[in-house]
C-alpha cells in the first residue's frame, strides 16, 4: 500500500533515507538498520526532534511511476509545498526487462545514486555485459536502476532488469530524483 504510515511502506522507507542521509545519520532500510531497535529508535528521536522545531524538508516530495504497457514509459510527479499541489513534470519513453531479467512490480526507495558507474551482468540468454560509464544512475532495487542507456529506440523490453532511459530524460530525472525517492514499477 502506498501510503506513509503503512507497515513496511517504501514511501516509509524512503523518507526515513532521505531524513537520515540530510542528517548524517547512519541508516539505510536496506541493511539491517531497520532491525536494530536501537539504531530505528535513534532515527525516530531525530525526527520527532527536527519536526518539534518546524524543520522542512530540503527536496521536494518526487515520485517515480514506470508504466510497462504498450510502450513502456516512465514518469514523474512532483509535490509543490508552496502551492500544496504535485504534477507531472517529466514523461518519457523507457525501457524494463527483458522475459527472464524482468523488472518487477512494486514500490521501492532509491537507496544509491551515481552519475556515473559500471555495470556488469549476464542476460537470461547468456549474453554477459561490463558497461563503464553507465550515466545517471538511481538503484532502487536489488541492482535494479533507473539510468541512461544508450538504445536505437525506447519503449518496450530490452534491458537486463533496469529502467533504462534516453540521455535527457535520464539527466532530467536524476536531476529530480534522491535517495529516498519511491519507484513504482506497475504493468
Amino acid at each position: 500500500m502506498l501510503t506513509p504510515n503503512s507497515p513496511g511502506s517504501p514511501l516509509l522507507f524512503g523518507a526515513l533515507d532521505f531524513f537520515a542521509k540530510v542528517h548524517g545519520l547512519p541508516w539505510s532500510n536496506q541493511s539491517s538498520d531497520w532491525f536494530d531497535h536501537d539504531n530505528r529508535h535513534r532515527l525516530y528521536a531525530a525526527v520527532l526532534a527536527a519536526h518539534r522545531r518546524g524543520e522542512d524538508a530540503p527536496k521536494p516530495f518526487v515520485w517515480v511511476y514506470v508504466r510497462k504497457g504498450t510502450p513502456e514509459t516512465l514518469s514523474i510527479w512532483r509535490y509543490n509545498a508552496e502551492t500544496d499541489r504535485g504534477k507531472w513534470v517529466l514523461q518519457s519513453p523507457t525501457n524494463t526487462g527483458v522475459p527472464g531479467a524482468i523488472t518487477p512490480n512494486g514500490t521501492w526507495a532509491v537507496y544509491a545514486r551515481f552519475l556515473s558507474t559500471r555495470m556488469t551482468g549476464c542476460f537470461p540468454h547468456g549474453e554477459c555485459y561490463n558497461d563503464s560509464g553507465v550515466r545517471f544512475v538511481n538503484y532502487f532495487w536489488d541492482g535494479r536502476a533507473v539510468h541512461y542507456f544508450p538504445r536505437l529506440a525506447y519503449g518496450f523490453r530490452q534491458s537486463n532488469g533496469c529502467v533504462e532511459l534516453p540521455l535527457k530524460a535520464a539527466q532530467r530525472a536524476y536531476g529530480m530524483m534522491h535517495i529516498g525517492t519511491p519507484v513504482t514499477v506497475a504493468p
